[in-house]
């Protein structure tokens, strides 16, 4: 009987210490959920901050296009003198490659229109008194004009003189080729 009681015991020792041994891996699993569950939260709460800093920024960003789009104003620009005049071309197949200011075609750029330019302005002869006495509108080189050609305002500078333009008050673009000239009436405002 002394043997059954020591089986007992040793029994009922064996069982409360797998209880115990369940009870504190339940408890480390609770406390490891609950860390985690912690951790889940605190990475919520930081993403959402985040986020609301980000919707925060391009808010801003927003705002700030806005003020910029509002304070974006064309300057008025006074002109002291607005006139109509027509215009006509020339361009390298009539055999004009250099202009009166001394500088050729492999100085210049070509715009979007095949226009001739220089430092980003279209380039134009006028009539000049270095041709000669005349009663036309007369420019100097590197005087610059803006033309209005179909709508659209276009800087340009004079580097040419042009014999034609001395007789009939007109004004000639340089175009790259023929397939860019213009015939037609500009509005020129000079400042």
């Amino acid at each position: 009987m002394k043997e059954k009681l020591k089986l007992r015991l040793w029994v009922k020792v064996a069982i409360i210490l797998i209880l115990m041994l369940f009870a504190f891996i339940g408890i480390k699993n609770a406390t490891r959920k609950r860390k985690d569950t912690k951790v889940v939260q605190t990475t919520i709460k930081e993403e959402k901050a985040v986020r609301e800093e980000m919707n925060y920024e391009l808010e801003s960003v927003e705002e700030l296009k806005e003020i910029e789009q509002e304070e974006i104003e064309e300057p008025i620009i006074e002109y002291s003198n607005v006139y109509e005049t027509r215009m006509t071309s020339y361009y390298p197949e009539e055999g004009e490659t250099m202009t009166a200011s001394g500088l050729g075609i492999d100085d210049f750029g070509i715009n979007e229109n095949g226009w001739f330019t220089y430092n980003g302005r279209i380039v134009i002869a006028t009539a000049s008194t270095r041709l000669g006495y005349t009663d036309m509108r007369t420019y100097n080189l590197y005087d610059e004009l803006i033309v209005n050609i179909e709508g659209i305002d276009y800087q340009a500078i004079v580097l040419d003189v042009c014999g034609a333009c001395q007789r009939d008050n007109r004004i000639d673009l340089f175009a790259s080729s023929v397939i860019y000239a213009k015939d037609t009436i500009v509005e020129v405002k000079i400042r």
